[in-house]
């Protein structure tokens, strides 16, 4: 066999650069993470996950990546769902055993009208920007304006952090830099709420809840903001506390009616329990018990 000469190898190498690296040979570039689909991994169920919802007898999580997993054997096994988005998510909200939300980066919302089994894209950092701007021209309010100005310019950057439903039409979002949007049709249209909110310097909204009229907003350096009147003014309320608040629940629900039901926003629900001619112990801690202070009852 002929030997290479030394050009001879620089020349067959030249052309083996020139096929790898051509235009023809090269991979399509990756599309915008708020366009392209999340990856489906047998792996995904390892990925950070940011925050989970149980929907009946399922439970339901997010993460990076636009990962979102379901378990039906409570967290043992978990099995990865079509998302049309690749952007990190932050937060998962149900209303009922049908109607879900999803939250995250990139201004990101997302819901589900079959239980979390596919998800459809409702709004993005984009149309969030654009909506902004309009509002803030509409009401003739220079500051607004520049400011959502930068917004459009910034692009899809900014994440919405967390959501509250109480039906399959009404709903808050919120995330950093004072973003925050109502709905009341489920999604299709969203209007701007970051200019009724005590918020001059921008911070960081953390979290919402909501119960009918009564809507609660906590963000960073001790904000704290609330409405009686289903968001449409809202209130700054003086804190002690100057540190960021991740988490925020309003009073039990009033209702105390023994029956099964959504408890929408409220942190616990009081029942009146069905009076018995003869109560038994069904089960007891004696742990808890020992805590107990004695009532001296006349």
């Amino acid at each position: 066999m002929k030997a290479f000469s030394v050009n001879g190898r620089r020349s067959a190498l030249a052309v083996l650069l020139g096929v790898a690296f051509s235009p023809a040979a090269m991979p399509a570039p990756v599309g915008p993470a708020l366009s392209r689909p999340a990856v489906q991994s047998g792996l995904a169920a390892r990925a950070v996950l940011q925050s989970a919802a149980k929907v009946g007898g399922r439970l339901i999580a997010v993460g990076e990546r636009g990962i979102v997993v379901v378990s039906n054997d409570v967290g043992k096994t978990w099995r990865q769902v079509p998302v049309p988005v690749s952007v990190g998510l932050t937060a998962v909200r149900f209303v009922d055993e049908r109607n879900g939300w999803i939250v995250g980066h990139g201004g990101v919302v997302l819901a589900s009208t079959d239980g979390g089994h596919s998800w459809i894209k409702k709004l993005d950092g984009v149309q969030a920007a654009q909506l902004l701007l309009q509002d803030a021209q509409a009401a003739g309010d220079s500051q607004a304006q520049a400011d959502a100005q930068r917004l459009v310019a910034d692009g899809a950057d900014k994440p919405f952090l967390d959501a509250q439903f109480l039906d399959a039409r009404n709903g808050i979002v919120v995330g950093a830099y004072n973003l925050a949007f109502m709905t009341s049709d489920g999604g299709a249209t969203w209007q701007p709420v970051s200019r009724r909110l005590d918020n001059p310097r921008g911070l960081h909204l953390y979290t919402v809840r909501a119960r009918r009229g009564e809507v609660v907003i906590a963000g960073e350096q001790g904000l704290l903001l609330r409405s009686n009147d289903s968001g449409q003014t809202f209130q700054r309320l003086s804190v002690p506390y100057k540190g960021s608040f991740f988490t925020v629940e309003l009073p039990g629900d009033p209702e105390p009616s023994n029956r099964v039901r959504q408890v929408h926003g409220a942190a616990y629900s009081r029942v009146l329990p069905t009076p018995v001619e003869e109560p038994t112990t069904v089960a007891w801690s004696p742990e808890v018990a020992s805590t107990f202070t004695p009532l001296c009852v006349s």
